[in-house]
């Protein structure tokens, strides 16, 4: 059955790596709001327009991404899904299809660890997020408790989690 999954988690825990290892090895469909978001906008200072933006980038994606799930396509949203607001809007918004939420937990010195290394190897799909920004942007996120989400542990277990071995 075809499957939509939700990479949640902070900056930097490596959504895109396994959205990435999805595409590459099981044939999903990628979707980032970052690519979208700095490819029509490039770098937006202020955080209303921001915000603006993304939500509208993010319907965009919701709308295809029906129209794959249709097409009996799997796809993998590398959004961060960062409150339970949102994870709830999505997975009530895709409760005729098969949705998994994949909750990426790293210990903040990991976080600041990757992110240091992505920021010296920036690609053009990727912001510079400083150790500032990530503790504002950190102080935002709220971790799925009381919902039904898989940790992820390992490429293995992630794939046996998904039934996609």
């Amino acid at each position: 059955m075809n499957q939509l999954v939700l990479l949640c988690g902070k900056v930097g825990c490596g959504k895109t790596t396994i959205a990435t290892f999805l595409k590459e090895n099981h044939n999903f469909i990628h979707f980032s709001a970052d690519d979208f978001m700095l490819k029509l906008f490039g770098e937006i200072s202020d955080q209303t327009l921001f915000q603006t933006n993304l939500n509208k980038c993010k319907e965009l994606i919701y709308g295809i991404t029906k129209n794959l799930l249709s097409a009996n396509c799997n796809v993998v949203l590398d959004f961060g899904f960062w409150t339970k607001n949102e994870r709830e809007y999505v997975k009530n918004l895709f409760k005729n299809f098969n949705v998994k939420i994949v909750y990426l937990k790293l210990e903040r010195d990991e976080n600041l660890k990757r992110i240091s290394n992505r920021n010296s190897n920036l690609k053009e799909n990727e912001y510079f997020i400083d150790e500032a920004t990530f503790d504002i942007l950190s102080s935002k996120f709220e971790e799925p408790k009381n919902e039904d989400f898989i940790i992820f542990k390992d490429i293995k277990s992630l794939e046996k989690d998904l039934n996609i071995l």
